[in-house]
């Protein structure tokens, strides 16, 4: 029996209690993408920075301004074209696993949605195609679409911080309140493109549409809120695990990243349940109520 009327509803409950049923699958299928994404990043940026793992997770190096110099310097003197693109295709290569990970992950959380069934292996076996690359191109254009509203309003606000300070502050505050509220309006995008099949440009003119300013303006106070109690959250477990794990080299690099993956899962499904949950409220029709539409324009 489909849930999304259950989403509808009953939103919170509902968040929660998917969020309970899914997130040993997605939680362990983000944990090995973090793990794959860490294993490909560290050396790479271990060779891109100069920078020695080993002692920059030390406890008694924390701190330490003369190691922090020095690697500030050999930062400086890696900082070579090559190393540049080389940097700049290890980063395209993580967000292509991470647009793998989004498309069996929100996948999943759909099938359980509309049939009740963690279908883990079908699921996964259809998480391997033509969809990553699309969901990769989304992200792509998504962060060129922020840029160029950034620099554009940006400029805007640098003119008002010439004319009087105190507009330029305003402007500022407004400039990060509305790219925050334009990118909740655009998240859409991603179950839209994934679950509805729509092409990449109209999956992000068809998620702008679909929620209202001041419903992303509600959705940017509860995520604000959210967001600082899991900062509190995270602050303190990360504090934690470095007084535990700071002493203990590169193992602690590795427990640390462990322990850090299995909190990112929980956020992560959490956050994707939610997604869906708005994705179901505002913009998905099930097939029923399809076919309910038609007969009723039928009688018509």
């Amino acid at each position: 029996m489909s849930l999304i009327n259950n989403f509808r509803n009953y939103t919170s409950d509902t968040i929660i209690d998917v969020t309970k049923k899914t997130i040993i699958p997605v939680g362990l299928s983000y944990f090995a993408t973090a793990v794959v994404i860490t294993l490909i990043m560290m050396p790479v940026f271990a060779m891109v920075f100069g920078m020695d793992l080993m002692n920059m997770n030390g406890l008694a190096n924390i701190g330490n301004e003369q190691l922090m110099q020095e690697q500030s310097m050999r930062m400086a003197q890696n900082l070579k074209p090559q190393n540049i693109v080389l940097l700049f295709l290890v980063y395209l290569l993580m967000f292509f696993i991470m647009s793998w990970f989004m498309n069996f992950a929100i996948n999943l959380i759909h099938r359980y949605t509309t049939t009740k069934e963690i279908a883990v292996s079908e699921t996964l076996k259809e998480s391997f195609s033509s969809m990553v690359f699309k969901i990769f191109f989304l992200f792509f254009l998504q962060l060129v679409i922020f840029i160029v509203l950034y620099i554009v309003l940006a400029m805007l606000v640098g003119l008002l911080m010439m004319a009087t300070p105190v507009l330029g502050i305003i402007g500022a505050i407004a400039l990060v309140l509305f790219l925050y509220i334009f990118m909740i309006k655009i998240s859409l995008s991603l179950p839209i493109l994934i679950i509805s099949k729509k092409g990449i440009g109209q999956s992000i003119i068809d998620a702008y549409n679909a929620i209202t300013y001041k419903k992303a303006l509600k959705y940017f106070v509860y995520i604000f809120v959210i967001t600082i109690v899991l900062f509190l959250m995270l602050f303190t477990i990360v504090f934690g695990l470095g007084l535990i794990t700071g002493s203990l080299g590169i193992t602690g690099v590795i427990i640390s990243t462990i322990i850090q993956s299995a909190v990112g899962a929980i956020i992560i499904t959490l956050s994707l349940v939610t997604l869906l949950a708005i994705f179901y409220k505002y913009y998905y029709k099930s097939d029923n109520e399809n076919n309910l539409n038609l007969e009723e324009n039928l009688i018509l």
